[in-house]
């Protein structure tokens, strides 16, 4: 027992520690690199990615990790860049007393994309929104199945362009559900990007 809550803990600071070397580096290259500007809605960039949940808190007790999705829409807004989207994570029991649960995290945020090098944006900024839990067990009653409580996190993210309007990226997610015992979330992303020019009539309904 003490060997395990030993490697837990050394687990969580070798995350964090991930965690914050790349908003170490994000934040410096934020003053030095040059930024892209562009007009408020000039574009939307569609984002897709599978995650990797690497959370070592009081979940890992309970409930085995499983493999997420997300997806995100943003665009240009005045000092940066504007997003909403949905993350779907799921989390299977360790024993059969352990009910499945499955969240959905509808988020709205802001971040900025930096450039690095040629073909390569570094993208930093934060998200907020309603993490609902909804458990798979028919013996609950509505109101003890279902659950939304607040979370908000830090992101980053390394975006390759492949084409002119196709993007690889890479990203790093540290996120707090703001629960009775908060929950704490350490999320590794992969995935593909498509960005395009907003149509004008879109353009005047937005703004």
């Amino acid at each position: 027992m003490y060997r395990s809550n030993i490697n837990i803990i050394n687990t969580k600071r070798y995350k964090y520690f991930i965690l914050i070397c790349i908003c170490a580096v994000s934040f410096p290259l934020a003053q030095i690199c040059p930024q892209e500007k562009h007009d408020n809605f000039s574009y939307i960039k569609i984002s897709g990615s599978v995650i990797k949940n690497q959370s070592t808190d009081v979940l890992n007790k309970f409930w085995n990790k499983e493999k997420g999705y997300e997806g995100t829409v943003e665009t240009p807004f005045y000092y940066g860049n504007i997003l909403a989207g949905l993350r779907i994570l799921s989390f299977s029991g360790k024993k059969p007393s352990y009910q499945n649960f499955s969240s959905n995290y509808y988020f709205v945020g802001w971040g900025k994309d930096f450039n690095i090098v040629n073909r390569v944006t570094l993208f930093a900024g934060f998200r907020v929104g309603g993490f609902a839990m909804s458990f798979a067990d028919d013996s609950l009653t509505a109101y003890q199945k279902d659950e939304t409580e607040l979370a908000a996190g830090i992101n980053t993210k390394l975006n390759f362009q492949i084409l002119s309007n196709i993007f690889f990226n890479v990203s790093a997610e540290y996120s707090a559900v703001f629960t009775h015992k908060r929950i704490e979330l350490f999320l590794l992303a992969a995935g593909i990007s498509y960005k395009f020019e907003t149509p004008n009539w879109m353009k005047e309904f937005l703004k």
